[in-house]
């Protein structure tokens, strides 16, 4: 008898063991690729995508054998290729279900990519993908923030819509109408305190000749599975919100050290 209270233990063990692996199969996980140690599945990807000479894997984030692939193209009319420095390199996306082998596009693309993190935007077991790009090469280029997120419905990767219409946050403009200057300021946090983020960004213009200020503040969040843009007008919130974002610590910011953040943090 001695012996069953530590068999029964161990068996317990065990079966808790397995409900936790079984609830974590559940969810769900996702991981970014390792191109040195995920060589099959980047032979998988590339044997999906059938690869001209001029494109490059730049990232691969998979969830549930669905892949979300950025594809990186080499222009092919390089005039000096050997000095070549990839500002004019442009990316794609794709949604790859690597158990079918089927490959779907994502309708997004853009320049000087770079992948900035998570954030829980929503309710989804899956963060969105926060991602910083231009919208064109020589010429006067915006910068944009974006999230590709995972569709629990179709099981697909996709571009977050923020309206019908728009899948891009700008947050920097290239040039203003002179003599007009502007600064932009945003941040990815948890602004509602409703336990998901949500993106805002204040636009801070001004006329130096004529000391004329021009003040823009949007929030992106998503409500009931849909993204939305919300202008704030009201005086007060905008106050309270510039405080927020001057005073961020987010993971994903930019602007905190301003000149438009200084008379704020002196109030």
């Amino acid at each position: 008898m001695k012996y069953i209270y530590p068999c029964l233990f161990v068996v317990l063990l065990i079966c808790i063991q397995i409900l936790c692996i079984g609830e974590s199969s559940e969810i769900g996980t996702s991981k970014f690729a390792d191109f040195d140690q995920d060589s099959d599945l980047v032979k998988q990807i590339k044997l999906l995508m059938q690869f001209n000479p001029d494109s490059r894997l730049e990232s691969i984030l998979v969830k549930d054998q669905i892949a979300l692939t950025i594809i990186r193209t080499i222009p092919d009319d390089l005039t000096y290729p050997n000095s070549y420095d990839g500002s004019f390199d442009n990316y794609s996306a794709y949604s790859i279900n690597l158990k079918a082998g089927t490959k779907t596009s994502i309708p997004w693309k853009g320049y000087n990519y770079k992948l900035l993190g998570e954030s829980r935007l929503s309710n989804s077991h899956q963060p969105d993908i926060i991602i910083k790009y231009d919208h064109c090469v020589e010429c006067c280029a915006n910068t944009y923030i974006g999230a590709f997120y995972f569709n629990e419905q179709s099981q697909l990767w996709d571009i977050r819509k923020w309206s019908d219409k728009v899948d891009q946050i700008i947050v920097n403009i290239s040039m203003f109408d002179e003599p007009w200057t502007g600064e932009f300021i945003y941040a990815i946090e948890d602004f509602n305190k409703d336990k998901y983020d949500e993106i805002v960004f204040w636009l801070h213009e001004q006329n130096p000749d004529t000391n004329e200020i021009n003040e823009y503040i949007n929030m992106y969040q998503v409500i009931e599975g849909k993204g939305k843009e919300i202008k704030i007008t009201d005086k007060e919130e905008q106050n309270k919100i510039k405080q927020m974002l001057c005073q961020s610590k987010a993971a994903i910011r930019s602007g905190q050290n301003s000149s438009a953040c200084k008379p704020v943090l002196k109030q």
